[in-house]
């Protein structure tokens, strides 16, 4: 990893701050981060040190009470008393129906409602490209990475008029994206 950055296992440890940093945003120089010190977690009242191996916690141990960084091999971070969350899961997205709502608003086609919304977007799938599906979705699956989020349950149109197309993007986004996010994709509807 470069300057300010970890390397991907490091960052699918998914832990953010108390500030709404990615512990990958901060400036760690190219060391990888073994531990997370001066810590809040949740159920434990005391700050706490964070010791890290590869995409693991290996522990979670009284403030002060882990290692030094030459005996951890790595980089240590200090928080100054933050929140350290596991990351975020999202268990149910459509990337290839984010970002649709210009296009709808252009289009004049109702969206207020559920039943509108999917009514209108199935008028719209006709119009669907692969480098138009490929960027909408790629989008929506930064946002929940740039958010903290680790792994996804994607659910993919399979009817026509779309087919196969949005399995063949997502599964060329969940390649491309391996070392930051598990992309699970379910065949919808």
């Amino acid at each position: 990893a470069g300057a300010g950055t970890l390397t991907a296992a490091e960052h699918r440890c998914g832990m953010r701050n108390g500030s709404g940093m990615a512990v990958d945003d901060l400036p760690l120089g190219t060391e990888a981060l073994r531990c997370i010190r001066h810590a809040r977690v949740p159920d434990v009242v005391a700050a706490v040190d964070i010791v890290l191996a590869g995409e693991r916690v290996a522990a979670v141990v009284p403030q002060g009470d882990a290692p030094g960084p030459r005996e951890l091999g790595g980089a240590a971070l200090d928080v100054g008393g933050r929140a350290v969350l596991p990351a975020f899961v999202e268990p149910h997205v459509h990337l290839d129906k984010a970002y649709l709502l210009d296009r709808l608003e252009a289009a004049r086609l109702p969206a207020s409602t559920l039943a509108d919304a999917i009514a209108s977007t199935a008028r719209l799938k006709a119009t669907f490209t692969r480098a138009d599906l490929r960027e909408r979705a790629e989008r929506a699956l930064q946002a929940l990475i740039r958010h903290g989020c680790t792994a996804a349950r994607a659910h993919v149109e399979i009817a026509p008029p779309v087919g196969l197309l949005g399995v063949e993007v997502h599964l060329e986004l969940a390649a491309a994206y391996a070392d930051t996010i598990d992309l699970q994709l379910v065949a919808f509807p």
